[in-house]
């Protein structure tokens, strides 16, 4: 399951500004929820997502929920619900925690985004279904508990992502 064609997003600096001001919004409401995620600030892992679903959003011409509250899923498309999944590593893995329900989504899309050296650059890696992410052989503890992590190398390419057996 190679993924072998990524899609390389650039985004204006305007959408990385509205980016940043929306990432803040979020962090401020959803300050209930306990502590830095995978010993990051909260406001980093905020930005580093909103600007993955800012570039999957311009590739696939589809409308960006700016809402504050928390959802399951980031996108519907085609009836598929769709979540993204961000790191700040090029070769970083598709992950999700296990205390995540299985199957809230359909697909999991990878998306690596540099905010540190081009925060307009952003890569949509590939993807995996529901089933193959959240199967038990994909767990792995990274040292923040048990998490579901699939290598790059086992993603589908994004074109294949309306398939109903990618």
């Amino acid at each position: 399951m190679q993924a072998r064609s990524v899609i390389d997003v650039s985004l204006c600096s305007d959408e990385v500004r509205m980016v940043r001001l929306f990432a803040r919004e979020r962090v401020k409401k959803n300050e209930a929820i306990p502590g830095p995620i995978c010993g990051r600030e909260r406001i980093d892992t905020a930005l580093i997502g909103m600007l993955a679903e800012e570039a999957f959003s311009k590739a696939l011409n589809l409308h960006l929920d700016l809402s504050l509250r928390p959802t399951l899923h980031d996108f519907v498309l085609m009836g598929y619900f769709i979540d993204l999944k961000a790191t700040d590593r090029p070769n970083g893995r598709l992950m999700t925690p296990a205390t995540k329900l299985a199957m809230q989504a359909d697909r999991y899309v990878l998306a690596t985004v540099n905010t540190v050296v081009d925060p307009c650059a952003v890569r949509l890696v590939g993807f995996a279904t529901a089933a193959e992410l959240f199967d038990p052989a994909n767990l792995v503890d990274v040292g923040h508990g048990a998490t579901y992590a699939l290598p790059q190398s086992r993603l589908h390419p994004l074109d294949r992502i309306l398939e109903r057996t990618p």
